[in-house]
């Protein structure tokens, strides 16, 4: 069994693990979130490469198959420019955003991770920096926050946008509610491309899946939350299960 390890500044990256965890079963996971020292965001150049270096050396030490970087500052600002025995992926606005139809897009995100794209996205793209909203939502959004959020993401719709790229996964907390709102918005967050260059690394696996018959049999592959902030995520996680788990039931 072959093991990914999925790292990100906090609970955003469970987002990343869920969809992970649906398409890989034949896997196991360990997840690190690196929630003292969220946000990521707000850090500069050199203390995001100095803290991405420290954790990829740590979960290097459980031999995984592939890192990979649920957090869209990493993969833009620091990925590129680093080097390890495990292969590395990321969430990438700009690739993802490359290899969809052209739309006039809105591109939700950190300050950093901001910076880092503004000048090689797709030109029908405009990147919009959602300052602060990452640390909400690992703290907890207040119901007044969010009411604040989409109050802004209103405001953006508004002139033109017929698609929403968040930028951040963190923000992806927030989808189900976004469409809810905003009914006739596309909302796309670049998971999917992630999970297809895993799935180029990892190629017997969906195999192997094929030839045991266990699609149906493991339905949730083990995973193992390390770190000083393993309790929290670990419950995070299974909050977001119970979401999804509703969220299912009610769609039917």
């Amino acid at each position: 069994m072959k093991t990914v390890a999925v790292y990100d500044s906090g609970i955003g990256g469970i987002t990343v693990l869920y969809r992970l965890m649906q398409k890989f079963k034949n896997s196991e996971f360990v997840y690190y979130g690196d929630n003292a020292r969220m946000p990521y965001g707000n850090k500069t150049q050199s203390e995001l490469k100095k803290v991405a270096n420290e954790n990829v050396e740590y979960l290097a030490g459980f031999s995984p198959a592939v890192i990979v970087f649920a957090c869209n500052t990493l993969t833009e600002c620091v990925l590129p420019k680093m080097q390890s025995k495990v292969p590395l992926v990321g969430v990438s606005p700009v690739a993802s955003l490359s290899t969809l139809p052209q739309k006039r897009t809105a591109v939700l995100c950190t300050p950093l991770t901001a910076k880092a794209i503004q000048n090689t996205l797709p030109t029908w793209c405009r990147v919009f920096v959602a300052e602060g909203l990452a640390g909400q939502i690992e703290r907890g959004i207040t119901k007044k926050e969010k009411e604040q959020w989409f109050t802004n993401l209103a405001g953006i719709v508004n002139q033109g946008f017929t698609r929403l790229h968040l930028g951040c996964t963190h923000y992806v907390w927030l989808k189900m509610e976004m469409l809810k709102a905003f009914p006739n918005l596309e909302i796309t967050d670049g998971i999917e491309k992630c999970t297809s260059i895993v799935n180029a690394i990892l190629p017997k696996e969906k195999q192997n899946l094929k030839e045991k018959g266990q699609e149906k049999a493991l339905r949730f592959p083990p995973v193992h939350f390390v770190g000083e902030g393993a309790i929290k995520n670990q419950n995070t996680y299974l909050t977001f299960l119970e979401q999804m788990f509703k969220s299912s039931v009610l769609n039917r």
